[in-house]
């Protein structure tokens, strides 16, 4: 059972006529259907057309309100909008509960649990896909849908850094896809392996899936993610001590980041652009970019840059002034178990 089974289950549902915002009677039904299929193909502005032509309060039928609810807030995820999505989920996973069809609930589960894992709550995600993995084996649930619940789970682990159980998610998805299972997301979980194999540090293995994610993205011109693609493989390579490769990547990443208006995502590139520049010996250059991003508005990104000046500062002697940044960084690390607390801890010993 998936998603022909799923599209055949509304389809029998009854016909429900609506009037949309230019009084155009349509069939909320088929509305909803193609509604779902933009999204799945990422077709995200066509998408948020159909979004504004629905009124959510024209929408009587539960499940079918359920879904347009659910297809707004990933819309409006997509266009990077934080107000009242949570929300949303949350109200189309209880409008969903009672349905006899499984589909649309799996899919509010982890479309909330990927927002939770992409907006720093994890940990939140957790209650929700143990529910969607209940119920694709209850209902016996195989193909994308099976894989989509798989892929939440392993990002999930990635992000509560349990790299080494996302990537048993991954592998299994893997073994999946090799037994001729379909996978549309296939560029972003290339992607999901890559992340974890970082932190696992197998390196050789995140390059291959990075370039591989980029080559994806780059045929789709799927540029914001062409982006991350070059972030990553210029961590990759900074860890691999191949740092003209390192420079070349990250530079593309900034210059992708910056004239697609992606200014978070630009301000982080510029964090490991001064991590490879300490790495390379250029102190000063890194110390220049770390005093230039204090004042940005995200806390991780005040947090890694003061424990960046932090170590600058001891290289230069200036002790009192190194731990004065270390303090600054500490709270954010211990409140958010960031991957550099266990390092911070240690670093604060030697500078006592």
């Amino acid at each position: 059972m998936d998603k022909k089974t799923h599209s055949a289950t509304i389809a029998n549902a009854s016909s429900t006529l609506i009037n949309t915002s230019s009084n155009v009677v349509i069939d909320i039904g088929n509305a909803l259907r193609l509604l779902t299929d933009l999204i799945e193909n990422e077709e995200w502005h066509n998408a948020l057309a159909w979004v504004n032509k629905i009124h959510v309060d024209s929408i009587h039928n539960a499940e079918y309100k359920g879904t347009y609810l659910w297809a707004k807030a990933k819309c409006f995820d997509f266009l990077g909008e934080q107000e009242g999505i949570e929300l949303m989920y949350l109200q189309s996973i209880d409008l969903l509960q009672n349905s006899d069809d499984p589909f649309p609930l799996i899919r509010s589960l982890v479309s909330l649990s990927s927002y939770y894992c992409y907006s720093g709550q994890a940990k939140k995600a957790r209650p929700l896909l143990d529910k969607a993995y209940q119920l694709v084996t209850q209902h016996d649930i195989s193909g994308n849908t099976r894989i989509s619940v798989l892929y939440a789970t392993g990002i999930m682990h990635g992000r509560l850094h349990q790299h080494t159980v996302a990537l048993d998610y991954f592998y299994e998805i893997e073994g999946l896809i090799k037994q001729g299972r379909t996978f549309t997301n296939n560029g972003s979980y290339q992607m999901a392996i890559g992340y974890s194999s970082i932190y696992t540090k197998q390196f050789a293995n995140a390059e291959n899936h990075y370039l591989l994610a980029h080559s994806i993205f780059v045929a789709s011109n799927d540029f914001a993610r062409v982006g991350m693609c070059c972030k990553y493989l210029g961590i990759v390579y900074r860890e691999l001590n191949r740092f003209y490769l390192a420079d070349f990547y990250l530079k593309q990443a900034l210059d992708i980041f910056f004239s697609h208006n992606m200014l978070d995502h630009y301000y982080q590139a510029k964090v490991d652009q001064a991590i490879l520049l300490m790495r390379t010996n250029k102190d000063a250059e890194a110390k220049k970019i770390c005093l230039e991003l204090l004042d940005y508005r995200k806390d991780d990104v005040r947090a890694e840059v003061n424990y960046l000046l932090s170590k600058i500062y001891y290289n230069e002697k200036q002790i009192e002034e190194s731990m004065i940044h270390l303090e600054k960084a500490l709270p954010f690390f211990q409140n958010n178990d960031h991957r550099w607390l266990t390092e911070a801890i240690s670093y604060r010993q030697i500078l006592q």
